[in-house]
């Protein structure tokens, strides 16, 4: 993965952060966390999860821990089942993190992604 490029939004040493950005990254971050401890069975599997229908429901921090842990898990799973977890990754980072338009609506991130 040296040799690779890295969307410097997944860099954590930027010196001007982008709010809007950092929150995507986040998202891609913990959703692949959580993926992988679920994939492994160190946790319970998921039940209901809250699927946030507007941007206000994204970012309210009431939502916070279900968006970032349990939702981001849900946007992911197909496309790292299709892809794995090395290649997916490969992929998630070497791609902008999405929009919180794209987090409400995944095909639009999915459909955006360069998979070289």
């Amino acid at each position: 993965m040296s040799n690779k490029f890295v969307s410097p939004e997944y860099k954590n040493y930027n010196i001007f952060p982008r709010i809007g950005e950092n929150f995507g990254a986040d998202f891609i971050e913990e959703g692949i966390c959580e993926y992988t401890v679920y994939t492994l069975n160190e946790c319970a599997p998921l039940g209901h999860i809250l699927i946030p229908r507007s941007e206000e429901e994204l970012l309210h921090e009431d939502n916070r821990i279900n968006n970032l842990y349990h939702y981001s898990v849900y946007f992911l799973k197909d496309f790292i089942d299709e892809y794995g977890i090395k290649r997916g990754i490969e992929i998630l980072i070497s791609n902008r993190p999405p929009t919180h338009e794209e987090i409400l609506n995944p095909h639009m991130f999915f459909n955006r992604l360069k998979i070289n």
